[in-house]
């Protein structure tokens, strides 16, 4: 099991150049597409293959969105944290990485 970020997932579609997941300790990046060659060159089959989800708060997104800015998200993000009962709600969202099980074959 592994998770990677996928470039032809809706938020890298809507972001570009300054997609969240483009970090210095990605040293790469996946689609369904590279996933499924690199698992066949290796001897393993995908069984499963979806976005993944992750919980995390609006404090969160802010303070990525203040490193990877994106108008208007930076700004609405900012805004809305000023309200601090806001700021510490949990919720699931979907941020362009995949949850990808293999298995040998």
């Amino acid at each position: 099991m592994m998770t990677v970020p996928n470039t032809n997932s809706f938020t890298h579609n809507i972001m570009c150049k300054k997609w969240t997941q483009y970090k210095f300790e990605h040293l790469f990046y996946f689609n369904k597409k590279n996933i499924e060659i690199l698992a066949n060159k290796t001897g393993f089959k995908i069984i499963y293959f979806k976005s993944a989800l992750k919980t995390m708060t609006l404090k969160y997104m802010r303070d990525q969105f203040n490193v990877y800015k994106l108008f208007p998200i930076t700004q609405l993000l900012n805004i809305i944290n000023r309200i601090p009962i806001i700021n510490k709600l949990k919720f699931k969202i979907r941020l362009g990485e995949s949850l990808i099980i293999l298995k040998k074959i």
